[in-house]
């Protein structure tokens, strides 16, 4: 859990609702959402680099990586709702 407690407040609501699930959850499943929630802390964080000036902002490469962050959130629900 330590990569949450750095990451986005909303990463940890999905988190918790994904602690939740994971008592009646597939190992196969878990696996994957939380595959999903570290790809999706690094283009969280990736983002937030750029409107800090850390790395180079790039609007198109901005977009990108929340579009993939949209996706993958829309991954991961759709993983918990299987569950």
């Amino acid at each position: 859990m330590g990569w949450v407690s750095k990451s986005h407040p909303f990463l940890f609501l999905i988190y918790l609702y994904i602690e939740h699930k994971q008592k009646i959850m597939k190992p196969e499943y878990k696996i994957r959402a939380q595959e999903n929630l570290e790809a999706i802390t690094k283009r969280a964080t990736m983002i937030s680099e750029m409107l800090e000036g850390k790395r180079p902002a790039n609007p198109a490469e901005a977009i990108k990586l929340s579009k993939e962050i949209e996706r993958l959130v829309e991954l991961t629900t759709n993983i918990v709702d299987l569950s």
